[in-house]
């Protein structure tokens, strides 16, 4: 595996190349790395800006990029960006969050458009609540209980990925039961 900033382009660059020198071709890229901060927008600096919008959709455009040359040439495969159901509905203290995942959903929506020609298939997964080391309480805690798990989450990549070749699925919106939106 791979260790590195996914906002680096030389990083994204060669990760891709080295992965598929390895395999001999890229079937899959998933675009799952994301950060957010929170809060009322003044309380944040362009810095802030900066460091959301560079993994979110930064690391995005540029896995996604360095991948196409290699798709391209074999004439399919299949980019699939998880993003947040934010990314389709707002909440308070949430401008750069949810701006960032709504401007990976305009990405990822142009791309799909612009590949389909060319035999490259592109989904999003709008996840809502996943129990994870993003949020602030540790991961397993009693508040997450109902919330979607990470093998929730792979289970629904894995059906996209699981498709017939002719079939592609655009979207895919998944919320544990409990969540209210």
């Amino acid at each position: 595996y791979f260790v590195g900033d996914v906002s680096d382009e030389a990083f994204a660059q060669q990760t891709i190349d080295k992965t598929a020198h390895t395999f001999q071709k890229i079937d899959f890229l998933i675009n799952n790395a994301g950060t957010g901060t929170f809060g009322p927008t003044e309380s944040f600096s362009g810095q802030s800006w900066d460091t959301i919008f560079d993994t979110n959709v930064k690391g995005t455009f540029l896995f996604s990029k360095a991948v196409l040359p290699w798709m391209k040439e074999a004439k399919k495969g299949h980019i699939i960006s998880v993003a947040s159901d934010v990314a389709k509905r707002v909440f308070d203290g949430g401008a750069l969050y949810c701006s960032s995942k709504y401007a990976q959903h305009a990405f990822t929506e142009a791309l799909r458009k612009e590949v389909r020609r060319d035999g490259i298939k592109v989904s999003t997964v709008y996840s809502g609540l996943v129990d994870t080391m993003f949020h602030p309480e540790p991961q397993g805690s009693e508040s997450h209980k109902d919330w979607l798990s990470c093998e929730d989450m792979a289970d629904s990549i894995f059906y996209i990925m699981n498709q017939p070749a002719h079939v592609v699925i655009d979207e895919l919106m998944i919320h544990p039961l409990s969540q209210e939106y």
